[in-house]
């Protein structure tokens, strides 16, 4: 719920598909956005502070969601991981996990990246080893961390978020969201 003086700004209208949104340091707006309507293939949309708009064509068909990493350059998954330059250069990052979805920093270099496909959230490190975090998951999506260092994980097939300590621990879990999908 909104605060009655809340204002929202449009920044960008007329995407294609957008799935992902991270912010850098420097607080440049990065929007992935899978399908653009004219060619098919993804684009990223850099919004500068000021409200610049320049557009990085990193011709990845059905990129899905971004991170950016401590260099500054973008991590967009699709069917594997690829690093993005700010001036539309592409490069394999990590292949070998199964629909990388969401990619969440933990402030340290690591990415928990969801592997919706195998049910389970994997720590990407700064060397690019992996190593499982959690299991068993249906389908997980969207992750974030609070400000305690516990991992928030949904399971939209099944309307559930999960809190997980840094062991990967559950904490607890909380049901009866509306469910995406099958279940």
């Amino acid at each position: 719920i909104l605060a009655s003086n809340y204002e929202i700004t449009l920044v960008r209208s007329g995407l294609g598909a957008a799935t992902g949104m991270a912010v850098d340091s420097e607080g440049y707006l990065f929007i992935s956005d899978y399908r653009d309507p004219g060619t098919g293939d993804g684009k990223i949309y850099w919004i500068k502070p000021n409200g610049e708009l320049s557009v990085i064509n990193s011709n990845l068909y059905f990129q899905d969601e971004i991170a950016v990493l401590p260099n500054g350059n973008l991590l967009v998954g699709t069917n594997d991981i690829y690093e993005v330059t700010r001036d539309g250069g592409v490069s394999l990052y990590l292949s070998g996990l199964s629909y990388p979805g969401h990619m969440e920093s933990d402030g340290i270099g690591n990415f928990y990246v969801s592997e919706g496909g195998a049910g389970k959230i994997t720590i990407l490190h700064p060397d690019k080893s992996t190593e499982i975090f959690i299991s068993g998951l249906n389908n997980p999506n969207s992750t974030t961390f609070d400000d305690q260092g516990h991992l928030w994980v949904t399971e939209h097939y099944l309307g559930k978020v999960i809190e997980f300590d840094s062991t990967g621990q559950k904490l607890q879990e909380i049901s009866g969201l509306t469910p995406y999908g099958p279940s």
